[in-house]
């Protein structure tokens, strides 16, 4: 467990408080876990496909999960 917003497992995979149904699949990280690079880990879409989202932490904001342009990410559930 990271803090009380992320909890990631092996260095492989993240998971959001927000929405722990879904799993991210973590292509970069920093080492004090404030800036996560990962892609939805999903087996209806292949990842390869996927746009790659940041999730960033910092103690003086609120988490932000958002693509890389800069569009926030929307939590899709089926």
């Amino acid at each position: 467990m990271a803090d009380d917003n992320i909890c990631v497992i092996n260095n492989e995979f993240l998971f959001v408080k927000e929405e722990p149904r879904i799993r991210f699949k973590i292509c970069m990280r920093t080492d004090d876990f404030t800036y996560f690079v990962v892609k939805e880990d999903d087996e209806y879409n292949e990842m390869d496909n996927q746009e790659e989202i940041k999730i960033t932490q910092f103690e003086s904001e609120d988490m932000k999960i958002m693509y890389k342009d800069g569009r926030s990410y929307t939590f899709w559930v089926l």
